[in-house]
């Protein structure tokens, strides 16, 4: 086994859970040096330290090893290996842009967009998190790029059909009720975009 798989597994669960090379170090007693050459993969570390690493990272030893099965070979055997049934995002682009649209073409309510969006988002943190113990291999590096950018289209597209509510709603003469709408759709497109970024 390379260090460096291992390295890059504990990095990527270190800066998950938001700590510091140094504090890592002063968790587990090693130097901050040999945390970042353990990261990197200059040096591989004695199974004592990997031992206090997961305990400070709060997960198994086993956690750290990199996955005995090869990378997924699609989209969709990466969401099915992360127990997600919603393939929204294995589709195409050209589908995914069918699905924004009713049968007469006219784009789908606020509502469905935001649904759709929502469990696309989902599945892509699902994604995430199946396929970056892989990204080492150059398949699962391209999945990876397919599914960001069938997400920022979904996310983008969901982005267009608010932005169309808001400008309908503005032409209300309701104030209070329109704002009211104005202001829930403005914190869906703020939540959505936060589930973005925290599932990248």
């Amino acid at each position: 086994m390379k260090g460096m798989d291992i390295g890059s597994a504990i990095k990527h669960r270190r800066e998950t859970l938001g700590l510091r090379q140094e504090d890592l170090a002063r968790g587990t007693g090693l130097a901050r040096n040999t945390i970042s050459r353990i990261e990197i993969g200059s040096v591989v570390p004695s199974a004592h330290s990997v031992e206090l690493i997961a305990e400070q990272l709060n997960c198994e030893v086993g956690d750290l090893y990199p996955p005995a099965a090869p990378a997924p070979h699609s989209i969709f055997e990466a969401l099915h290996r992360a127990g997600v049934r919603d393939w929204t995002l294995s589709l195409s682009l050209a589908e995914l842009s069918d699905l924004f649209r009713e049968p007469d073409g006219s784009k789908v309510t606020y509502e469905e967009a935001y649904d759709i969006a929502h469990r696309a988002v989902k599945a892509y943190a699902a994604f995430r998190r199946e396929i970056i113990p892989y990204l080492q291999d150059e398949r699962a590096r391209r999945l990876d790029g397919e599914a960001h950018e069938r997400i920022i289209f979904v996310v983008l597209t969901f982005n267009a059909i608010a932005e169309d509510e808001l400008k309908r709603i503005d032409e209300e003469q309701d104030n209070v009720r329109a704002n009211a709408r104005a202001l829930d759709i403005t914190e869906a497109m703020m939540f959505i975009r936060a589930e973005i970024a925290e599932a990248y």
